[in-house]
């Protein structure tokens, strides 16, 4: 009991992890991906706010609508055919619309934020990055790595803040810095 009452069981959710299940382009579709994570008994919600590099909600950082989906099919893994995604579609809304749930439901809500942006190659390269060639990383063999930009930079820093302030101004009381995620491919690569 007193170990329940210490740690949280917090639940990182990606919609897109359930395009095959439900409608994750509305605002009903991602209510009941809350009600499925919600049968692991979580004391927190972290949503995911982007895939690879792209924003799936509308950002003023990023450029909006340029960066954001359909999620071309043919730039997906194979044993993941979603077909077209619009997941601008559910609008800014969904962040308070999934905070207020679980407020409601007496859980924690936060975002859930990655840096990194090499998923999948560059069909999944922000706005941002692809206008700022000159703080790509590099492979070990000094070519770029064309998927994600090098935190070592003040401006590449300041972008990503100001994603994030983007992100909690809309609702929540945590943000998961996700720093590192190597997705398809590597530098090594």
């Amino acid at each position: 009991l007193l170990l329940a009452m210490v740690f949280e069981k917090i639940a990182l959710v990606d919609s897109l992890d359930f395009a095959e299940v439900y409608d994750i382009e509305t605002a009903t579709g991602n209510v009941q991906v809350l009600e499925h994570v919600m049968r692991s008994h979580p004391t927190a919600i972290w949503w995911r706010d982007k895939g690879g590099g792209r924003m799936r909600y509308p950002s003023k950082a990023e450029g909006w609508p340029i960066s954001e989906f359909p999620f071309d099919k043919r730039l997906i893994p194979e044993e993941n055919m979603y077909g077209w995604l619009r997941l601008d579609s559910c609008g800014p809304e969904v962040f308070p619309l999934m905070a207020d749930e679980c407020v409601r439901r007496g859980l924690r809500f936060g975002v859930h934020t990655t840096w990194e942006e090499n998923h999948w190659c560059v069909g999944f390269m922000s706005n941002w990055t692809v206008a700022h060639p000159e703080y790509w990383c590099c492979a070990r063999d000094r070519k770029p790595w064309h998927g994600s930009c090098a935190l070592a930079y003040q401006e590449v820093l300041k972008h990503k803040l100001e994603l994030v302030d983007e992100r909690t101004a809309l609702g929540g009381d945590a943000v998961f810095l996700d720093m590192f995620r190597v997705g398809g491919w590597s530098p090594s690569l």
